[in-house]
């Protein structure tokens, strides 16, 4: 008896590194871009950026940031779509540069290594006085691939939202 349950263990564990490589074979890593031109200066741009707690006065699609927007500081937020479902999760800040570019990182998946989010917005000057926002996600993992296209086309449009909607506030506060 003993050693019929050690081969199926044996056999589960042979059929799950199976599922493992057959996934990691197929693997695509994915990303979301947008880009918009704020008629506002990068450091104005950071400062709205910068301001955690007005998040929910003006941002339709993060809301609840908790936590100070530092390097290497945790954080929360909630994330609501289009369709009325939210998504909380923790962040890491992996990099600040002042009125340049905030980058944080989270996990998307129970597991470490099935799927992760790198968010980048990342201000450049433009040349009529604004700044060039690039708002990007790079989703990582075995599961981003193709079959999670669906929760990439929703990231699309809320980040097209909050990039609207940081465009009106920042009018607001010329």
């Amino acid at each position: 008896m003993n050693g019929w349950f050690t081969r199926i263990l044996l056999a589960l564990g042979a059929l799950a590194a199976a599922a493992i490589l057959a996934a990691a074979a197929v693997q695509q890593d994915q990303d979301v871009n947008t880009r918009i031109i704020l008629q506002a200066a990068p450091a104005q741009v950071w400062g709205v950026l910068n301001d955690f707690p007005a998040y929910p006065e003006w941002n339709p699609s993060l809301r609840a940031l908790e936590g100070q927007p530092k390097p290497k500081a945790r954080t929360r937020f909630a994330e609501i779509f289009s369709d009325g479902s939210i998504v909380e999760r923790e962040i890491w800040m992996k990099s600040m540069a002042k009125d340049h570019e905030f980058i944080w990182e989270s996990d998307m998946a129970p597991l470490p290594g099935l799927l992760s989010a790198k968010r980048k917005l990342i201000m450049t000057p433009d040349a009529g006085g604004g700044t060039l926002l690039r708002h990007e996600i790079e989703f990582r993992g075995y599961l981003a691939g193709a079959l999670m296209q669906g929760l990439f086309s929703r990231y699309a449009e809320a980040m097209e939202q909050m990039n609207a909607a940081l465009q009106k506030r920042l009018m607001r506060a010329s």
